[in-house]
């Protein structure tokens, strides 16, 4: 299984989202740091009334890592909360199961305003 920390995001909203299979919006992020390596994630969104495409993990020609994964819409807001204020922020891929998961590191319970993340935006 994959597992890449997150090091930059860019958010899509997209018009017109789920006309002809089409997400509403799209999460493109990248991992590539000297502690892990480089990849191309993205995070699909669809409406409920999309069938959307399989999960994949292709590998390109040059060697880079991508990775595209489908959420259901409603996920959008958590999944850009998590980006926008939890770090580490890791995504892994397990390709048996065709599953994607956006998980933030181990953090201790309870750390509320003492983490060094929060109130930053």
């Amino acid at each position: 299984m994959d597992k890449l920390e997150l090091h930059s995001y860019a958010v899509s909203l997209i018009s017109h989202g789920g006309a002809r299979g089409r997400p509403g919006a799209i999460i493109h992020a990248r991992s590539g740091t000297a502690a892990g390596p480089a990849a191309d994630v993205y995070l699909r969104f669809y409406r409920p009334d999309v069938v959307p495409p399989s999960n994949r993990r292709v590998v390109g020609e040059d060697g880079k890592l991508m990775l595209v994964v489908a959420y259901p819409y409603e996920q959008l807001a958590a999944a850009v909360d998590l980006l926008r204020h939890e770090k580490p922020v890791y995504f892994s891929f397990d390709e048996r199961r065709e599953t994607g998961y956006l998980a933030t590191g181990d953090e201790p319970v309870g750390e509320g305003e003492q983490d060094a993340d929060f109130g930053r935006a």
